[in-house]
């Protein structure tokens, strides 16, 4: 469960290039966008936060996911789930990030950093590699 940014002191800003490199996107209007912090008020108690919202990762087990899970490899199965634009924690964060739903320090603070080591292929995000997360 990580924090949602509080609506009613929520504000725009402009990712850094570092904020960037973390997730491993491109800087382009539409990973730059939506980014929203809060600043504290009195609904949030100064923290910028109000509520939670789970970063879920659900996968249909179909005959083909079944069958690569028992003979094939995880290279197979990758490039399956890629194939069928599976919603990972990954996609899912970065979507919850760049539409202002909550930061990259809260989700960096509640994902493994493994999570942002390896960017899948994505027709609509453009993923940058990175060595590292730090």
């Amino acid at each position: 469960m990580k924090r949602r940014v509080c609506p009613h002191c929520a504000e725009s800003y402009t990712p850094t290039m570092a904020d960037l490199r973390k997730l491993g996107l491109e800087p382009t209007a539409a990973t730059t966008k939506g980014w929203k912090k809060g600043k504290g008020c009195p609904q949030c108690f100064n923290s910028g936060y109000l509520g939670r919202e789970a970063i879920v990762e659900l996968l249909d087990i179909d005959d083909r996911v079944r069958e690569l899970i028992y003979e094939g490899t995880m290279t197979q199965l990758n490039r399956y789930l890629q194939e069928i634009n599976f919603v990972s924690f990954r996609v899912s964060a970065v979507q919850k990030i760049t539409t202002g739903v909550t930061t990259i320090e809260e989700v960096l603070r509640v994902l493994p950093h493994t999570v942002f080591a390896h960017p899948p292929s994505s027709p609509s995000v453009t993923w940058l590699p990175i060595a590292a997360v730090s």
